[in-house]
């Protein structure tokens, strides 16, 4: 106790200096303690730190002062971080086997095996609904409709698709399969997003003179 300056000591016997200790002593005994770390270096003035905080008189205006000139000695420990490796593989593992069901769906569906080719893409959207491969089971799913000659099924999903599933490829398709249906005014509307070319060559026999 002898070492500490005089504010300290004056500081330490008021008792519960949490009554009555003016702003005015907080901030001399904030100086000196800053002072003494200045001189003595930090491990000197860390020691010091620890003495005020374990003071049981210090109470709040010592959790006032040590805070002042030492912010985070009365902080608590930060807890670990848990290890962030866990969830980004398990995503990884989880895209891994989306795609190989929509691969699978593909496949299948090339070898003209459209019951299986179908069986994998309910799989996929049962197992993942939200995956980040929805828009590619989408596509997969009417073009295996398409195949199969489900085209009003086939239809009923390409108009429920988002412009951005949609590449001009499909949307040729789409375009061919309203014709066959003799929905040429259907047929023209879908292939206004094409290129004049691809248009006309979608449209074929509802395609009018000056473009679709």
């Amino acid at each position: 106790m002898n070492e500490l300056p005089d504010d300290v000591k004056a500081l330490l016997q008021r008792g519960d200096p949490a009554r009555g200790v003016s702003p005015q002593l907080v901030a001399r005994v904030s100086e000196r303690l800053e002072t003494r770390v200045a001189m003595q270096g930090r491990w000197q003035g860390a020691v010091l730190v620890a003495a005020l905080a374990a003071s049981v008189a210090l109470g709040a205006a010592g959790t006032v002062v040590v805070s002042r000139w030492a912010p985070g000695v009365l902080a608590p420990s930060p807890r670990p971080a848990p290890p962030a490796s866990t969830p980004r593989r398990s995503t990884e593992d989880a895209v891994t086997k989306e795609a190989a069901l929509v691969q699978a769906a593909l496949e299948a569906l090339a070898r003209g095996a459209s019951d299986e080719a179908l069986a994998k893409l309910d799989e996929r959207d049962r197992t993942f609904p939200a995956g980040p491969l929805a828009a590619e089971a989408r596509v997969a799913r009417v073009r295996v409709l398409l195949a199969r000659g489900e085209a009003d099924a086939a239809l009923e999903r390409l108009a429920a698709l988002p412009p951005s599933d949609v590449t001009p490829a499909l949307r040729s398709t789409w375009v061919q399969v309203l014709v066959k249906r003799e929905r040429c005014e259907a047929a023209r509307e879908v292939a206004r997003a094409l290129d004049s070319a691809a248009a006309s060559s979608a449209l074929g026999p509802c395609a009018v003179k000056g473009g679709p």
